[in-house]
């Protein structure tokens, strides 16, 4: 059962799946989308292979199946990812998103505390992205990017090279 990608527009996200007809699929997924979908890639394999594209690609996952796109999708081997457990990403930008998001809370005044609230999010959650020990999701850049202008490109990690 072949492993696919199918991409929402030009750079809108990916799904991940597997399924017997890719296009079949891809046509049950185009009556509930507004964008044109793109089946991008298939790869012969099954429920392993995809879910090593799921793990290999966790930091890019948006919901379920669906990712941001990312260019190393179109140069992975999910067989070769089975024994591993994500792809490496690098720091955002010119600093890390804990320092880009600290700054933006002192220049604004605003405590965690008032942060945690406005992401409807723990505190200790809060002090980890300050930390740097975990990074926002995409849905948490979005927001951050809403209440502290911060562009959420700028929070996310960027695939390097292998």
């Amino acid at each position: 059962m072949p492993v696919y990608l199918i991409q929402a527009g030009t750079i809108g996200p990916v799904k991940i799946g597997h399924a017997r007809n890719p296009a079949k699929r891809m046509a049950g997924f185009q009556c509930g989308n507004h964008e044109v979908l793109c089946l991008v890639r298939t790869w012969p394999g099954g429920q392993s292979e995809e879910a090593a594209l799921h793990r290999a690609f966790s930091d890019y996952r948006l919901q379920g199946e669906w990712f941001r796109s990312c260019p190393a999708m179109l140069d992975v081997d999910p067989a070769a990812l089975l024994n591993t457990a994500s792809v490496k990403s690098a720091p955002a930008l010119d600093g890390t998103a804990n320092t880009i998001i600290r700054n933006a809370l002192t220049q604004r005044g605003m405590s965690q505390k008032e942060l945690a609230r406005l992401l409807n999010c723990s505190e200790p959650l809060i002090s980890h992205l300050l930390k740097g020990t975990v990074q926002p999701t995409y849905r948490r850049a979005l927001a951050l990017e809403q209440h502290l202008g911060i562009p959420h490109q700028t929070l996310l990690p960027q695939p390097v090279a292998a």
